[in-house]
Parts: C-alpha cells; sequence; structure tokens
C-alpha cells in the first residue's frame, strides 16, 4: 500500500462514518436515551465519541504542524522509500471486544451536552479531520510519531493517529447496535406481553393439558441435572379382561410418585392393593430412586400406606370439609 492509498483509506472511513453516524443521530428519542442492562445509552455513546476525538484531535493537530514543518526540511521523497501501508496493526482498536479498554475519566459522558450539540460538534471534528488530511496530501504525516498508550501500540504517526480515530468511533458504532438490539427485544417483549394482558383464558382439553405437562417436563429437564420423567401404569385384570385394580406412578429424578392407587370395592381385601404397591416399589428401586412418595385423604387409606412402611410427612385439615389431607414418603433401602 503507498502513501496515497492510506490517505484514500482515511478519507474513505471518514465518509463512511460520516453517514452512519448521521443515521444514529437521527434516531428515535427513545432509542438514543434507553439505558441497556449494562453500559452506557446510545445518546451517551455519541458524546463518548465526541469527548474522545476532541482529546485525540489536540494530539493531532500538533503532530500535523510538526509533520508539515519537518517535511519543509527533510527529502520527503527519501522517507517515504521504503513506505509500506501501516493501518493494519490499529485493526483491533475497532473490535469492542478485542481488549480491555482503560477509559480515562475526562472521557466519560456527563450529560451537560445536548444532542445536537453533541452532533454539531462530531460534524466540525470530522471536517477538521478531513482538512489535515487535505493539509499532508503527499506523506507529510508519516514524519512525526506520538506515542499511543492504547494497546501497547507504541509510537504511531499523524496518518495513524487520524486512523485511530476513525477505528474509534467504528468501535462504538458495534456497541450502539448491541445497545439497539437490545431495545427493539425489550420492545417486542413489551409488546407482547400487552397482547398475552388481552388474551382471554379459557379451559382446557385433555390434550391442551398434555401440552402444558410436556411443556413444564422439558423445563425441568433443562434445569436439573440427570431430570428423568417416565410413567409407570399398573394393573391388575379379572378372567374377563376387565381392570379390578390400577396403580398409576412416574419416575422422576432420583424418586417414584404414586399418583393413584385403586382397587374395586369388590376385591378389596384380597391383597391386590399390596401386590400393585410392592411392584411399583421394585420399578421404583431397579431405576435407582431413592424413595417413593404419594399422597391420599383420610377416607381413602392412610393407615394402609402407614402398614408398608409410609410416614406422613404432613397434612392438611378441612380439605375436604370434614376430613384430611395426607402426604406420605417412604424411603427405599
Amino acid at each position: 500500500m503507498t502513501i496515497h492509498h492510506t490517505i484514500m483509506s482515511i478519507d474513505r472511513e471518514l465518509s463512511q462514518l460520516t453517514k452512519e453516524y448521521e443515521s444514529w443521530f437521527r434516531s428515535d428519542a427513545e432509542l438514543l436515551r434507553f439505558k441497556p442492562r449494562a453500559g452506557w445509552s446510545i445518546e451517551q455513546i455519541l458524546e463518548h465519541v465526541t469527548l474522545t476525538n476532541h482529546y485525540l484531535l489536540i494530539l493531532i493537530r500538533k503532530g500535523k504542524k510538526r509533520a508539515v514543518e519537518l517535511a519543509a526540511k527533510a527529502d520527503l521523497n527519501q522517507a517515504l522509500a521504503g513506505y509500506r501501508g501501516n493501518l493494519g496493526v490499529l485493526d483491533d482498536i475497532a473490535n469492542h471486544a478485542s481488549f480491555k479498554w482503560v477509559r480515562p475519566e475526562h472521557m466519560e459522558p456527563r450529560g451537560d451536552r445536548t444532542l445536537s450539540e453533541v452532533r454539531l460538534r462530531w460534524e466540525e471534528q470530522i471536517v477538521a479531520c478531513q482538512e489535515i488530511l487535505r493539509d499532508m496530501p503527499n506523506g507529510e504525516g508519516v514524519l512525526y510519531k506520538t506515542t499511543m498508550s492504547v494497546h501497547n501500540l507504541g509510537k504511531i504517526d499523524v496518518y495513524q493517529y487520524l486512523y485511530f480515530l476513525c477505528l474509534h468511533a467504528r468501535r462504538h458504532v458495534a456497541q450502539m447496535k448491541r445497545v439497539k438490539a437490545e431495545y427493539n427485544q425489550a420492545e417486542h417483549n413489551q409488546s407482547e406481553a400487552a397482547m398475552i394482558d388481552k388474551s382471554e383464558i379459557v379451559r382446557g382439553t385433555g390434550e391442551d393439558a398434555n401440552v402444558v405437562r410436556n411443556k413444564l417436563i422439558a423445563f425441568n429437564a433443562a434445569h436439573v441435572p440427570n431430570g428423568r420423567y417416565e410413567e409407570i401404569n399398573l394393573h391388575i385384570k379379572n378372567e374377563a379382561g376387565e381392570i379390578i385394580a390400577g396403580l398409576n406412578s412416574a419416575v422422576c429424578w432420583n424418586w417414584m410418585e404414586v399418583d393413584i392407587l385403586w382397587v374395586a370395592d369388590t376385591h378389596r381385601g384380597q391383597g391386590l392393593g399390596k401386590r400393585l404397591l410392592e411392584e411399583a416399589e421394585r420399578i421404583a428401586r431397579a431405576n435407582d430412586c431413592a424413595f417413593v412418595k404419594l399422597n391420599t385423604f383420610s377416607f381413602q387409606a392412610p393407615r394402609f400406606y402407614q402398614k408398608h412402611g409410609y410416614q406422613v410427612m404432613f397434612m392438611i385439615d378441612e380439605a375436604p370439609a370434614g376430613q384430611q389431607h395426607y402426604y406420605l414418603k417412604k424411603d427405599l433401602e
């Protein structure tokens, strides 16, 4: 890359930034003021960029003056004889996450300027950069170098300083895009929430209930290691093929949950409930369950479960009225 290519690259970047920042300054006021979860609003970013430009231009103007003075005394062609394009060493500056940037306190946005004032300052700064570039049309800027402490860049010439200013502004374009994306998501969420608030609550079908159940099972599995849910449903039939007793349960994570245990009135006292419960416990042990838990009412079979090793964990009185609701657990050895 020749020195003229370097100058053209910087001039092109300044022109592109002018267009891009113009669109940011014209953004909706709510977007400009929107405060993201972390970092500055777009309004604050724009102010910060102009603050940084202000201090960079102090060094750039000084550097240009010295470079032009040196060019009047030196053989510029000889100085440029071995010139190779050197803007690439600054590319990391434009990447917002490429390195940790220690920002001086005087470059923090203070909010003491209106957006119109910040915009005017930005426009004047870009014009100043373009004029400085025109004042060094033949490569004069390579003759004077100043130390740049950011990212340990060391000594860089005046053209590189101008390009640094461009890349710093470019760095914050990426930041503003992230703020805008967060703003758009927040707007979407708010709009969706408003629609949900207006939605009607209806009674669901059995199919709807299964959708809700499966959604919760998927959520649980995603948030707890080794998540599992497997239904274990057992029944006993008579010679006619009719179900006379049954147990519905499920293996959940490290336990079995018995939902229903039922025995037909005509077959009670025959040990069917015991057989079903023992088979369920056997399956639970085979699935490495640590315990079985279930619930029953006082008019059902709390004593039956206690007889088979289940302990009452707690009880709700008057549920239903005049009765009690028991919750029991049995640890499996």
